[in-house]
């Protein structure tokens, strides 16, 4: 009998080598199967991360739900754009109809403003020296200060004149008609208001003459000699002078456009169809947000799914990697075990042995494999994979939205210039 069929026999004699055998790999086989438990959960975690990853991956991208009524935007196009060719045409027949060939002017208020402050205050900064030094003031900056509102009073008054009467003056004398009542009646009243200006302003210009040349400004002498006198006077002369120079300064360019088209009416028109045509561009850009609306909305729905999917994998791929280590390193717990038992299978049959007078050596070669073996808790090949990131489902999705979203862009875009057109087919009828 061999020393392995010998301690078998025993074993089943239920001699003492039984017990230490079976207690020896009870031991390995409780703390194997707590590492293959261990295993078991970080596999079962992977495997519903897993299956959490694909959830989704056929989703479709919610453009073909999203639904773009254009039937509002077709009214209210139509609408604008009639109103706005209307205004065009109107500028177009007030410019036949009067004999304009050139489109309405469009000053710049402001810089033209600008020039008219200037004018103020280099006449206010003249007429401050002539007033000074006659010593009419109690100091310099009041005499700036009168300067300044007489200016003031005098360039605001002829740049109001040349705007409300003497644009008036050529008003309809290029139409065909120019002698026309509602032509000619209104030149005729705005030549007459301007005659009556003019010797308002002359009385102006003289009263301010009187005043520096009698060197007082509490009470002047309102005579025929006491106003000859302003042309005696080097100082009241030439303070007249650059007052008078002012007033017809401001008087040409208010009449020349400062503020509006030279031709009465003209510039309103043009104002008029421009702001025509600006409501109905807001309107369809406005519209194009109204419509972006709930494409982007499903954008970032896609983006907020990509960024939780990156978290899911990220996630899936550590608890992975955790398990494939705890996989290997099962593996090589039973390998070791498997040795180890073997190795203390021998200490036990060579103490048998020795008991009874046996001098040989236990070969542990002879060991069956199915004795120390513990291939009922050895772990399979590893299920589960790091796996990359693949974008080119939320590619297509955002593919889809953004092929949707043009589409509905072409289409409000259509329907725009649909409009424009029909606007003007029927202008045309």
């Amino acid at each position: 009998m061999t020393p392995l069929n010998w301690i078998m026999a025993a074993a089943l004699r239920g001699s003492p080598a039984d017990g230490p055998l079976h207690s020896l790999r009870a031991g390995y086989e409780n703390s194997l199967q707590s590492a293959r438990d261990d295993l078991e959960s970080k596999r079962v975690a992977v495997e519903q991360l897993d299956a959490a990853l694909d959830v989704g991956a056929d989703q479709d991208s919610g453009a073909d739900s999203i639904n773009v009524n254009l039937g509002a935007a077709r009214v209210l196009f139509e609408t604008l754009a009639r109103n706005a060719w209307q205004a065009v045409s109107a500028v177009g027949t007030l410019g036949f109809r009067r004999g304009l060939m050139r489109p309405a002017e469009t000053p710049n208020q402001i810089e033209n403003g600008t020039v008219f402050g200037l004018a103020i205050f280099v006449e206010g900064g003249i007429n401050g020296g002539f007033f000074t030094n006659a010593h009419m003031t109690a100091e310099p900056l009041s005499a700036l200060m009168l300067s300044l509102l007489i200016a003031a009073a005098n360039v605001n008054a002829c740049a109001l004149a040349g705007h409300y009467l003497g644009r008036f003056f050529n008003y309809g004398a290029n139409a065909a008609d120019a002698d026309a009542p509602a032509f000619k009646n209104i030149r005729t009243r705005a030549k007459a208001g301007a005659a009556v200006f003019a010797v308002v302003m002359a009385y102006f210009h003289l009263l301010v003459g009187a005043v520096r040349e009698q060197e007082t400004l509490t009470g002047i002498e309102h005579s025929v000699d006491a106003y000859l006198r302003v042309f005696t006077t080097p100082e009241s002369f030439w303070l007249v002078m650059i007052g008078v120079c002012m007033s017809v300064f401001a008087w040409c360019k208010a009449k020349g456009g400062a503020f509006d088209d030279p031709e009465p009416g003209y510039g309103a028109a043009q104002r008029a169809a421009d702001k025509a045509m600006a409501t109905l561009e807001v309107e369809y850009e406005t519209t194009g947000r109204k419509i972006d609306g709930p494409f982007v909305a499903a954008l970032k729905a896609i983006d907020d799914e990509e960024k939780q999917h990156r978290k899911k994998l990220a996630e899936y791929n550590k608890k992975c990697a955790d398990y494939r280590t705890t996989h290997s390193h099962v593996k090589g717990l039973i390998r070791s075990a498997e040795s180890q038992l073997k190795a203390e299978v021998a200490v036990i049959a060579n103490h048998h042995l020795g008991a009874r007078g046996r001098r040989e050596r236990f070969d542990t070669q002879s060991i069956p494999e199915g004795l120390v073996s513990f291939g009922d808790l050895e772990p399979g090949q590893p299920q589960f994979s790091i796996r990359k990131f693949d974008g080119s489902r939320f590619a297509a999705r955002r593919r889809a939205v953004e092929d949707a979203r043009a589409q509905a862009h072409a289409a409000l875009t259509r329907l725009f210039e649909e409009s424009i057109q029909n606007a003007k087919k029927g202008d045309s009828l």
